[in-house]
């Protein structure tokens, strides 16, 4: 917390400050996430090669981040005022006490009003993940699990991206590579 001097930072020692709940820009950028996912691709058709030349088989597994766990920091619209991201983040933690507390209802109508104004907001949609988990819906709850640790500011979880290049590239090699589908074994 910036505005208290006696709160620990964990990331003193690397020099680094935490982020706030909500940040104008990702850690990386979209072309920079593109350029690793293109890494990726790159790689696993080397393998994938490799495999069909020496007729074996490589198994697949998709990668699953924590999805329920939340997201290092989230990013906000660009052009979302000062007193915006204030509110925002006000709001957030009106949810967190509403989920908290079991008044879903309530809880609803704030992460439905969040996600009008930041539909990528990672937090929000992690919020609006919980709430539906809560509510005993799983099964919606997924995207929004999904979406969360796609949006992410920081992308050290697995970005459903990858999951869908290992299938498509595992579907043009099927003699060689078999993909197995962890995320929905977990779902």
């Amino acid at each position: 917390n910036k505005n208290n001097k006696n709160a620990v930072n964990p990331f003193s020692p690397s020099g680094l400050n935490r982020p706030n709940q909500s940040e104008k820009y990702k850690a990386f950028s979209t072309n920079q996430i593109e350029q690793m996912l293109n890494m990726y691709q790159s790689d696993l058709l080397e393998i994938a090669k490799l495999a069909k030349k020496k007729d074996k088989t490589v198994i697949i597994i998709g990668a699953i981040g924590n999805v329920f766990w939340p997201p290092y920091f989230s990013k906000h619209p660009e052009k979302m005022s000062k007193s915006n991201v204030e509110y925002l983040n006000l709001k957030l933690n009106e949810v967190e006490k509403n989920l908290k507390n079991k008044n879903f209802s309530i809880a609803q109508d704030q992460i439905n009003e969040i996600l009008k104004i930041s539909p990528n907001h990672a937090y929000a949609n992690y919020l609006k993940a919980n709430l539906l988990k809560a509510q005993g819906n799983l099964e919606k709850s997924w995207s929004y699990f999904v979406k969360s640790s796609d949006e992410d500011g920081f992308p050290h979880r697995a970005l459903s991206k990858i999951n869908l290049l290992s299938k498509k590239i595992s579907k043009n090699f099927e003699n060689n590579l078999v993909y197995v589908d962890y995320p929905l074994i977990v779902k």
